[in-house]
């Protein structure tokens, strides 16, 4: 698949999770606001491969080169780092998921 069809899905995805999220307000009654997520916000890479939002309302991008925590201002990325156990074992993130107690 070509790169430039993974920044539309991406865009078409964030618009679904962020209309989902909007908890039973009719949509003629609610406004809403979007604008583009992609690198320069600080995605760590345009290849998204999951899109996930957790019990806190955040939304987890998994990418081919780590995980990225968006909290609506901006991006934290999480990578993985060489000797530190503590860190992501990989940065190619395909799933994500939380357990009972909302850990991801």
């Amino acid at each position: 698949m070509k790169t430039g069809l993974y920044l539309p899905r991406l865009i078409l995805l964030v618009i679904l999770i962020l209309t989902v999220s909007a908890k039973g307000q009719a949509a003629a009654d609610s406004v809403f606001f979007f604008s583009h997520l992609g690198v320069q916000e600080g995605l760590s890479q345009v290849s998204v491969l999951k899109i996930y939002q957790d019990a806190d309302g955040f939304l987890w991008f998994g990418t081919r080169n780590g995980l990225n925590r968006y909290d609506g201002y901006e991006f934290t990325v999480y990578r993985n780092e060489v000797n530190n156990p503590q860190s992501l074992s990989d940065n190619y993130i395909t799933d994500i998921t939380e357990d009972d107690r909302h850990r991801l």
